[in-house]
């Protein structure tokens, strides 16, 4: 099941409220906080969201920031906008300035609630052949967890790879996930591109 499916005028509204949160809090330090009776129904509905910025560099996209929410535990409107402001303050990167805002490109992805794998030993063993390149994962172990989307396949296409660059995400071992106590989820995304809604 995939995690919606937005047609373009919703599409665009979402680019446009995580853009106003963005503008609002580097242009005057302020949060932008819709006002949820006035939102789409579509807006209302809990779901878990991700906004990546990327800056352009030439022809190239250089991440900037990306943060979110895996779980659909606020209505997706305040989840976006919240979202976005905090990853443009990605600790992983400097604040973003205002003399950046013509330079980024937004990339909203929703997700799918995340479903835990319940794997037999065997099944654990041979988890990195199991995994779904289409789909993102979530890696728990105690108070650790970490969370990969979707596009991190472009950039570690081996699955061994994958996963052990997720554990250390989590703050664990690189094969922590072999681990019977570590929990594995996977999701779905739709990914919603500020470019390509600019392109059409």
């Amino acid at each position: 099941m995939k995690a919606s499916s937005m047609n373009k005028e919703n599409k665009q509204i979402l680019i446009e409220i995580a853009r106003k949160a963005i503008e609002l809090w580097v242009k005057e330090g302020k949060i932008y906080t819709p006002e949820l009776e006035k939102l789409p129904e579509f807006l209302k509905e809990k779901k878990g969201v991700f906004v990546t910025i990327y800056k352009k560099h030439g022809n190239e996209k250089m991440l900037r920031g990306c943060i979110g929410f895996p779980y659909p535990d606020f209505p997706l409107g305040l989840a976006l906008a919240r979202a976005a402001v905090e990853a443009a303050n990605d600790p992983r990167f400097p604040p973003l300035q205002e003399n950046e805002l013509d330079e980024i490109t937004l990339e909203i992805s929703l997700l799918s609630v995340p479903k835990k794998l319940e794997l037999t030993i065997e099944e654990r063993k041979r988890l990195p052949e199991l995994l779904d390149k289409k789909k993102g994962y979530i890696i728990k172990k105690g108070f650790n967890s970490g969370l990969f989307l979707p596009q991190v396949w472009k950039e570690l296409q081996d699955p061994y790879e994958f996963l052990a660059n997720l554990c250390f995400k989590a703050g664990l071992q690189a094969d922590a996930w072999m681990d019977k106590d570590t929990e594995i989820y996977e999701f779905e995304t739709e990914i919603i591109s500020e470019e390509k809604i600019n392109q059409n």
